[in-house]
Formats: structure tokens, sequence, C-alpha cells
């Protein structure tokens, strides 16, 4: 993964359409030619999406949706429903990072979607959402926790904290889960924290999506 290197304050914004606010590129005063998008679950995935008209995302964007399992032409997106104008740059390329929005009221048991992808399985490491980390009470937890699958069984895996960009992560343990439990690459997780204390619980159950659909 290139460098990032921080040029200005952040802008969050609602994710609704597939492209920048107006207002945004007025703020910004210039028309951008592309941007990359980042998603909080998969930090180091980067996405080169080619903007029409300074903000409207064409090339690039069917594979980003194509990859999380949502419909181009839908909107609301449920999954990202918020963007982080960070103005970072990744090799000459301004970032955005697309993610869930913090809900005002936390669900007694928090809940969040994850991607598993080939490098999640291979690696056996799989990160988790800033908000869904905080909400659960495992910000900066370094322990042991349990994984329940679908048939209640119980799976030991390891929480940790990255020190290099602050995300923690599942880790020792989750490729022999997601292989035991039949979960593939490009399929959906849902992660449900269901006891926090000296050692954490969450169930995780595989999503069911319906068809893809694509418009143009």
């Amino acid at each position: 993964m290139e460098e990032c290197n921080n040029h200005c304050n952040t802008k969050i914004v609602r994710f609704m359409q597939p492209s920048i606010p107006e207002s945004i590129v007025n703020e910004l005063g210039w028309k951008m030619e592309s941007i990359v998008l980042m998603t909080e679950d998969q930090p180091h995935r980067h996405w080169l999406i080619i903007l029409e008209g300074g903000r409207h995302f064409k090339s690039g964007w069917k594979d980003f949706c194509d990859h999380h399992h949502l419909n181009v032409g839908s909107t609301p997106y449920s999954r990202f429903n918020c963007m982080n104008i960070n103005q970072t740059q990744v090799g000459g390329h301004q970032v955005a990072q697309v993610g869930q929005q913090i809900p005002p009221v936390q669900p007694q048991f928090p809940t969040c979607h994850i991607t598993v992808t080939y490098k999640s399985r291979n690696n056996s490491v799989v990160y988790l959402p800033r908000w869904f980390i905080t909400s659960s009470g495992l910000r900066n937890r370094c322990c042991f926790l349990k994984l329940i699958d679908e048939k209640e069984n119980p799976w030991e895996v390891k929480l940790l904290n990255s020190k290099y960009n602050g995300y923690s992560y599942i880790t020792g343990g989750w490729k022999k889960f997601l292989i035991s439990n039949n979960i593939k690459p490009r399929s959906v997780v849902s992660i449900q924290a269901i006891q926090a204390g000296m050692r954490p619980i969450l169930k995780v159950s595989q999503v069911t999506l319906p068809p893809k659909r694509f418009f143009f």
C-alpha cells in the first residue's frame, strides 16, 4: 500500500448517491478527475474511481459495487451510507473513505457487516469498523474472544489492535472458522457483539444476499 499524506481537514458527508456532493466540490475550488475509495473493513484495499464532471462516479464504480454486493443503481446504500473525505492522497489521487454512519443511539447488541476477501481468509485476519469496536466496548482491547457460529458452536480467536493504523482486527483462528463454516471469499457476514467483559463473545452469521442487478 502506498503511503498516505494528510493535506487538510476531514469532511464527513452523507453518502446517498454515487457522486461527491456538489457543495464539497465547490468548497474544494477545483474539479477532480479521479478519487480513491476505501472502506473501514478493508483499509488496505484501494478502489480507483474515474469521475465525470468532477464528481460523478464512473469507471471503477461497477467493480467496487460488484465486490461489495451493492446494486449500482440503488440508493441509499445500507452498508455504506456516509463518506469521509479526508483529503489524503494515494499515488496522486485524493482519498475518500466510505462506511457506516455511527447511529445516534447505540443498539444493545451492535452489529456490523463484513465482506470476506481472499486476503482476509488466507492471512486469517479480518478488520472491524471502528464504530463497531467502540460501541462494543472493545476499543484498544487485545484479548481472546469467542465467535459463535450459526450452529451455536464456540470458536476461540484473538482480538488485536494495529499500532500502524489503529484498527482492531480478529486473527488466530479466523481462517479455520471460515473454512469450517463453509464461508467463502466474497461472502458477507454479520458480526454481532452479544457479550462484553473479560472474554467478549461475537455471533457471526452469513448474510444471504438478493441477486445482483446492475444499471447502466
